[in-house]
């Protein structure tokens, strides 16, 4: 990432298109939450396409584009019998993606100015559009509306101020600590996935975009079949699989907070495509990274101490028992043919007990490496007189500076790590020979 790249993500215009890695752009948009509630008492049901018509008369008048049809959603409820009076009816999305006028008006100020003058406009916006009364035949209907939190980059930077300081997790060892982890959903995995290998998102792909942004501390992307907030009651056009989850912890807050800003209010657009991805940006309230570590660690300690207990009890079950002591010679001194057959067989048994027992003791050595082995493992400590050979990363474009980066790209290639070396500072990435 140059330093002119970033520069400019930090001085970017909440009206102006930035262009990212892999052919994606962020375009400017505004989307608007509607909720549709009765205003009188009529029972009569309501009609979506009259009401999405009406709103986008009164729209027209509105602003000074044309709102085009496609960008107005509105879903009735099914179970419209069952609610009460004062319950909502119907539900929908409004998106403003024509801000070009706003851009007119704040030609020759900053960029600082046309940040305010956008969102004066916009809570002015939302203010006059709320509330607003729609008669269809006779049946009036109310309108209120309301911004996505996910849109709203200051209320989410005052929710994370709020959440560390009146928290125990706002001091730490290296004193006040902040957020650092960015979620996005409802972005296509094939964006992000390499092309003619997988539609499966990529770690590689991934970090490549987001590494934009800022130097990289952890990365995760897996397909979002958890739809959750994405499912609105009554839709039915939602197919789970083709989106995906990206998580991203930066190294630094400053670059969090940019990135968080740059794609808040924003949708994200592939060249060579016309489908939009309208995206939810928030932060991490859950230590994403910090849970799944701590899940992995307390998932591994039950196993090995039920490997151990398992192979303890088997080992316990097996011990050969002492045999009894039976008296070779008669009161005579001569040995019969009954004690040399029975002596012969306490020499075999012998001899099998004792092929047993060095089996049991080989398998319990066996037992206590693989779960010395798996101790170290957890605590993160190399295994000893294992030699490692490096290559030189394939996937690592530019000067190599950041070992964190570099390990990152070599275990998406299939490595154990990787790290940067030499003169020339090159990635190169190492596995067991």
């Amino acid at each position: 990432m140059s330093i002119r790249s970033m520069i400019k993500i930090k001085a970017a215009s909440p009206t102006e298109t930035l262009q990212i890695e892999n052919g994606l752009s962020l375009i400017q948009r505004v989307k608007l939450l509607l909720t549709v509630y009765r205003a009188d008492l009529s029972f009569k049901p309501i009609d979506e396409w009259q009401f999405k018509r009406s709103l986008l008369s009164y729209l027209k008048y509105s602003l000074p584009n044309t709102v085009p049809e496609e960008d107005l959603e509105i879903h009735k409820f099914k179970d419209l019998k069952k609610r009460k009076r004062n319950d909502s009816i119907a539900s929908g999305v409004l998106y403003i993606r024509d801000l070009a006028f706003i851009d007119n008006k704040t030609k020759k100020v900053d960029n600082l100015n046309s940040e305010d003058k956008f969102l004066e406009w916009r809570d002015s916006f939302v203010n006059k559009l709320d509330g607003i009364e729609l008669s269809l035949e006779g049946v009036k209907f109310k309108l209120n509306v309301s911004l996505p939190s996910s849109d709203d980059f200051h209320g989410l930077k005052k929710s994370w101020e709020e959440s560390y300081a009146f928290s125990n997790k706002g001091y730490g060892s290296r004193g006040k600590q902040q957020p650092d982890t960015i979620i996005l959903r409802g972005v296509p995995s094939r964006w992000f996935a390499e092309p003619r290998v997988s539609s499966k998102p990529s770690m590689l792909v991934t970090h490549t975009i987001f590494s934009v942004f800022g130097n990289i501390r952890n990365l995760n992307v897996a397909s979002d079949d958890d739809l959750g907030e994405n499912v609105k009651e009554g839709s039915d056009d939602i197919v789970s699989g083709l989106q995906c989850k990206v998580v991203v912890q930066f190294e630094k807050h400053e670059d969090f907070s940019n990135a968080l800003k740059v794609l808040c209010g924003r949708s994200m657009l592939k060249e060579g495509s016309h489908l939009r991805a309208d995206y939810e940006a928030t932060w991490d309230r859950n230590d994403f990274f910090r849970n799944t570590v701590q899940r992995a660690a307390r998932n591994q300690i039950p196993e090995r101490s039920h490997m151990q207990s398992t192979a303890t009890r088997q080992y316990e079950n097996e011990t050969p028992r002492f045999l009894p002591h039976i008296a070779r010679s008669s009161s005579n001194g001569a040995y019969s043919k009954r004690f040399k057959s029975t002596n012969a067989i306490l020499r075999v048994k012998a001899t099998d007990s004792l092929e047993l027992s060095r089996q049991l003791e080989k398998c319990h050595n066996q037992l206590n490496f693989v779960s010395t082995k798996e101790e170290m493992e957890l605590v993160g400590a190399r295994r000893p007189h294992v030699r490692y050979c490096r290559t030189p990363s394939h996937g690592y474009k530019g000067m190599c500076f950041r070992h964190v980066n570099c390990g990152l790209v070599c275990r998406n290639e299939g490595f154990a790590g990787g790290s940067c070396q030499g003169l020339r500072r090159r990635c190169f990435c190492v596995k067991p020979c």
